[in-house]
């Protein structure tokens, strides 16, 4: 068994990360160095490391360009997620894990649509099931091709 596919559709997928706040401690200095990095499909970028906060705003966008197969109406009824994963950089070792969300984009399928404009909203930090902040951020999915 196998699918086939009639066309290759082209995303672009702005992520525009602003801030979070109540993040968990994880340096003896009771703060954090915090970033995030942002995964979608098969491709992932990260934010900027803010040093020594539990409330960092990065102010960051960026754009992660993507081939899908599905149908444009069917990406537009159910988009892929995207999951944005906030860590603490350590200066020696491996990053300690702060926490994830799991969200998924406004998608337009037409360039010039009026619609209204992205807003930011706050989406609840999960380590586990326990909750670790909160992420400012906006998410948009255009239709290139």
């Amino acid at each position: 068994m196998f699918l086939c596919f009639k066309k290759a559709y082209y995303y672009e997928l702005c992520t525009y990360i602003y801030q979070a706040r109540n993040l968990l401690s994880m340096d003896h200095d009771s703060f954090s160095d915090p970033y995030a990095q942002i995964g979608f499909i098969n491709q992932s970028q990260r934010t900027e490391t803010i040093q020594k906060t539990l409330c960092p705003t990065w102010d960051q966008g960026n754009f992660i360009t993507v081939k899908l197969y599905e149908e444009p109406d069917e990406i537009h009824h159910d988009p892929p997620n995207i999951l944005i994963e906030l860590f603490d950089k350590d200066q020696y070792g491996a990053p300690d894990f702060l926490g994830r969300v799991q969200c998924s984009p406004f998608v337009r399928l037409v360039p010039d649509e009026i619609k209204p404009t992205i807003k930011l909203k706050w989406f609840p930090i999960k380590r586990g099931r326990d909750d670790a902040g909160e992420l400012l951020a906006a998410f948009e999915l255009f239709l290139v091709n």
